[in-house]
C-alpha cells in the first residue's frame, strides 16, 4: 500500500508510485476485506480522501482459486493486461505451481518457462508469498545458519531460490509478538533502513494496536542474565584442630573416619582433600601418620 503511494516502506523507496496486482488463493473476500479495512485504519487513510482515491488506482486484488500450472499462468496473463501492474504478488505460490514444489524440473517449468515469458512481456515483478516447511524436531538444526542460508527456507527445490532475484524471510522471534523481516538474498541492494536511518538487512517488526499493519520497532536490546554465583566449595573444617588430634600413629582410613566422626568433613571430603590433610601430617614407613609435634 505505502509503495502504491509512493511511500517508502521500512527505508525502501520506489521511484514511482508502484501499481500491484494481488493474486490471491489462500484467503477469501470476508478475510481480505478485514484486511484492507485494517490496513486503511492503521494508515489512517478515510475513503472520502484524495489518498484513497489514489490507492484504488493503484491496487487490485484478485482471487484465483483453481487454476494451476499452464492454466494459472494463461489467468495471470490476462489480469495482467488488464490492469497493466507493476507488481503481481502471488499468495501463495503452493496454490498455485501445480505439482512437486521439492522437484527441481517442476520449479524450473513453473518459473522459467511460464512465468519468466509473462514478466519479459509485461515488465511486471513477480512478488510470491511462500511457506516454510515444518519446524525441525532438532531446535538448534539452524543456530548456525548465517543470513544467506535463511534464503533457502522455503520448502522445496533450491531452485526457487536459484530463479529469485531477491529473497526475504519473515520469522518470529522469542519475544511474544515480535518478527524480524531477514533479507536474506541481496538484502544489501534493498536500502532498508532502520529505525535510526542505519542501512540494515533485518528489520524489527510488530502488529499495529489499532489495525492490521505492520510496524517497524527499534533493535532489541539484549540483556545478559547475571551469572549465577558458584557455591563455595565445601573444605575440611577446623583442619588445624584435626591435626593436633592424630598424635599417634594411624592409617588414612582411620584419619578419614575421625574427620567424619568428629565433625570435620564429611568422608567424601576427607578423601577428596586428603593431599591437604597429608601435607600436614608426618608419613611414616608403616604407611601410618601423625602430626609432626
Amino acid at each position: 500500500m505505502n509503495w502504491g503511494l509512493g511511500r517508502e516502506a521500512f527505508g525502501i523507496r520506489p521511484e514511482k508510485p508502484l501499481k500491484s496486482l494481488i493474486i490471491q488463493a489462500e484467503n477469501d473476500t470476508g478475510d481480505l476485506a478485514e484486511m484492507v479495512q485494517g490496513s486503511l485504519t492503521a494508515m489512517k487513510i478515510k475513503p472520502n480522501e484524495d489518498t484513497f482515491k489514489a490507492l484504488k488506482t493503484h491496487l487490485e486484488i484478485r482471487r484465483l482459486t483453481s487454476a494451476t500450472g499452464e492454466e494459472f499462468a494463461d489467468g495471470a496473463r490476462t489480469l495482467i493486461g488488464k490492469y497493466k501492474p507493476d507488481i503481481v504478488w502471488l499468495d501463495p505460490l503452493l496454490s498455485f505451481i501445480g505439482d512437486d514444489i521439492s522437484r527441481q524440473d517442476v520449479c524450473s517449468y513453473f518459473l522459467r518457462n511460464l512465468l519468466n515469458p509473462i514478466a519479459f512481456e509485461s515488465g511486471v515483478t513477480w512478488m510470491m508469498m511462500h511457506h516454510t516447511p515444518k519446524p525441525s524436531a532438532d531446535p538448534k538444526s539452524k543456530t548456525g545458519w548465517n543470513r544467506t542460508d535463511h534464503s533457502y527456507a522455503g520448502t522445496g527445490s533450491a531452485e526457487l531460490t536459484n530463479w529469485a532475484s531477491a529473497v526475504c524471510l519473515l520469522r518470529s522471534t522469542r519475544d511474544e509478538g515480535r518478527f524480524q523481516l531477514v533479507l536474506a538474498k541481496r538484502g544489501k541492494r534493498a536500502g532498508a533502513t532502520d529505525l535510526e536511518g542505519n542501512r540494515t538487512t533485518s528489520i524489527n517488526l510488530k502488529h499495529v494496536d489499532d489495525g492490521i499493519l505492520w510496524e517497524q520497532t527499534p533493535e532489541p536490546v539484549l540483556i545478559k542474565a547475571a551469572p549465577k554465583s558458584k557455591k563455595p566449595k565445601k573444605t575440611v573444617e577446623r583442619l588445624d584442630e584435626l591435626i593436633a588430634k592424630i598424635d599417634k600413629p594411624m592409617k588414612k582410613s582411620k584419619i578419614i573416619a575421625l574427620a567424619e566422626e568428629d565433625g570435620h568433613s564429611t568422608k567424601y571430603i576427607a578423601q577428596r582433600d586428603w593431599s591437604i590433610i597429608a601435607k600436614k601430617l608426618k608419613n611414616n614407613s608403616d604407611k601410618t601418620f601423625q602430626n609432626k609435634n
